[in-house]
């Protein structure tokens, strides 16, 4: 197996004081379910993608950070990420969440910075939910192709962007 297909996990937790190195070939999709407080660290040259147990269910709750280590560092959502870190999700490298029927959450009790995703086409959300509470602030212009969800605490701040949703 080569470097590329090495992805660094972070783990953030207070008993868990460590690093660890987690393989997964590239393009193969992680089948979790899990709610972590882990910072999630995506190697140069690989996608980690997020296939939970279904387009619907399943998936990675986290409040944790998800970021890559440079420009060709892949998340691609594929099920249900609820995303629960006032950091924005990946910072440096690129998320994909018009992959397939998925749902992307912004659900941090505090303000959050809304990602625009890197699909190489038709870029967007399929499904995004703003819940928990505080501001949600648009980075770019956002379009949800499928259902869009605001849910009361949390309030969007458009901050000079647009948020499309058909």
């Amino acid at each position: 197996m080569d470097k590329a297909s090495i992805a660094k996990i972070n783990i953030a937790h207070p008993n868990l004081r460590q690093n660890m190195l987690a393989t997964y070939v590239n393009e193969t999709p992680v089948n979790v379910h899990s709610s972590v407080s882990w910072n999630i660290i995506i190697g140069s040259g690989v996608t980690f993608t997020n296939t939970g147990l279904s387009t619907t269910s399943g998936g990675i709750t986290t409040t944790g950070t998800i970021n890559g280590l440079d420009s060709t560092s892949i998340f691609v959502n594929k099920s249900v990420f609820d995303y629960a870190n006032s950091q924005e999700p990946m910072q440096t490298g690129k998320l994909y969440c018009n992959q397939a029927m998925n749902t992307f959450i912004y659900g941090a009790s505090g303000a959050q910075n809304i990602t625009v995703p890197s699909d190489t086409t038709s870029r967007g959300y399929k499904n995004l939910t703003l819940n928990g509470s505080g501001t949600k602030t648009l980075l770019g212009n956002v379009s949800v192709k499928g259902t869009y969800t605001l849910t009361s605490s949390a309030t969007l701040d458009s901050n000079g962007f647009s948020l499309t949703n058909p």
